[in-house]
């Protein structure tokens, strides 16, 4: 009867010792788990501290270059009266940028010559068109002489934009950009991603 007992407290006993020897196996094979969830959770804290403040820029190119980025010259033909005061001022906006300068020049030497068509009513403030892969002629027609003061400025320095190389901005970057496709941000002056893209093209 004495060794029944005995015999019975044994079977318990390693029962229990099974029982907290698989236990102890979940555990461990848990541990890798957990581990790796919370090396995947310091590389993401980590990555997040260190892209925050970290502007992305996405400026486009579209084929334009002008030859001499510190002295390009500009022509505003007489057509282009009476706004030839806000035509040079604004367009020297992009002076901001370290890598233009832009100043007067003659027909000839010119490499951005602007014109103006007020009498065509066509729903566009003006245009940018390519003579060459280094020289454009602006136009700018009757809309650009019926809106506000802001927005002539700012259509002014987004068409001398063109004529420097920079196309379109991708509409998720139109609040960084004076090269907005439409619309505008009431800001005639090179925007943070107007600039990154003249410092990388020049």
């Amino acid at each position: 009867m004495h060794k029944m007992i005995q015999n019975c407290i044994n079977d318990v006993w390693l029962k229990r010792k099974e029982e907290i020897c698989i236990k102890k196996l979940m555990i461990r094979r848990k541990e890798p788990k957990m581990k790796k969830k919370i090396l995947i959770s310091i590389i993401m804290v980590m990555s997040i501290i260190m892209n925050a403040g970290v502007e992305t820029y996405a400026y486009n190119f579209n084929g334009q270059t002008v030859p001499y980025p510190n002295n390009v010259k500009i022509y505003i033909y007489a057509s282009a009266s009476p706004w030839a005061g806000t035509i040079y001022t604004y367009a020297q906006k992009w002076n901001e940028c370290n890598e233009i300068t832009i100043t007067s020049g003659t027909t000839t030497d010119s490499v951005i010559l602007f014109y103006g068509d007020y009498n065509t009513s066509n729903g566009t403030y003006g245009i940018c068109v390519s003579v060459n892969s280094s020289k454009s002629n602006i136009t700018f027609y009757n809309a650009f002489t019926q809106t506000s003061s802001a927005w002539r400025n700012e259509t002014v320095v987004h068409e001398v934009g063109h004529a420097l190389g920079l196309a379109h901005c991708n509409s998720a970057d139109n609040a960084v950009s004076v090269m907005r496709a439409s619309g505008f941000n009431n800001q005639a002056k090179p925007l943070s991603d107007d600039k990154a893209g003249i410092s990388a093209k020049y």
